[in-house]
């Protein structure tokens, strides 16, 4: 009986090493984007600082936040999306979306020339070498007279 060795062509290393590395930066991407929500959550709503950017940005970042369970409870367990979408809009002074989640997930999808996605915009700044903070840029605070 002979015997039938069937011979996988092996993928191309530089593809699997480019997806390794496409994949690493869309993590550490999605953990820039998580501190920087929480940074933004540290606000005193007295301050009066305001979003000036779009609300679907504020909603993704919300989004990544919670699936990277970045905010815990007093008990240890993470916020839930809905209680990080009302503790930023009432920070920033801005009022909730009637459903926050679909415009995440639009926001997540977002593809075209206009706008790219929040997570892309990260992703293309770890890429250049810079980490700043996109959402903070987003935030007009109010100046204060001495």
């Amino acid at each position: 009986m002979e015997k039938v060795i069937y011979y996988q062509a092996p993928q191309s290393a530089e593809k699997d090493t480019q997806r390794a590395m496409e994949a690493q930066l869309t993590r550490q991407a999605r953990a820039l984007i998580a501190a920087h929500f929480v940074q933004l959550l540290e606000i005193a709503p007295d301050e009066g600082a305001r979003w000036i950017g779009p609300t679907t940005d504020l909603m993704e970042a919300a989004h990544t936040a919670y699936d990277e369970a970045a905010c815990i409870d007093d008990e240890g367990n993470p916020l839930s999306f809905c209680a990080l979408v009302a503790m930023a809009c009432l920070c920033l002074h801005v009022r909730p979306p009637r459903n926050p989640r679909s415009r995440a997930c639009m926001a997540a999808r977002r593809k075209g020339v206009r706008r790219a996605s929040l997570l892309c915009r990260y992703r293309l700044r770890l890429r250049l070498g810079l980490q700043a903070n996109l959402l903070a840029g987003m935030v007009a605070r109010k100046r204060r007279n001495f």
